[in-house]
């Protein structure tokens, strides 16, 4: 399992990973509108895509209505995830 704090952007042309915000946060961009729970559905698939994981393993556990969110990946540890996001980020 592993914890993500999230910042999303909604409304992007794409959806994207741009990095880190100062809190920690990662920075995702989406396509969707922030209008009843679309913005979390399209977090959602593009996490599961991204960590390929199943939609069902991915679960907001704060921050449902805000920008800020945290989430839960079940499936994944964190040095793997760390690892897909390190490769992605090129960092």
């Amino acid at each position: 399992m592993f914890v993500l704090p999230v910042k999303i952007i909604v409304n992007a042309p794409q959806n994207q990973v741009i990095g880190y915000n100062p809190r920690g946060e990662l920075k995702i961009k989406i396509r969707a509108l922030p209008e009843k729970g679309k913005a979390n559905l399209e977090l959602v698939d593009f996490l599961s895509q991204l960590f390929s994981l199943n939609k069902s393993d991915i679960n907001i556990i704060s921050g449902c209505s805000s920008e800020h969110k945290l989430l839960r990946l079940a499936g994944i540890e964190a040095r793997q995830a760390q690892q897909i996001l390190q490769k992605l980020l090129d960092i």
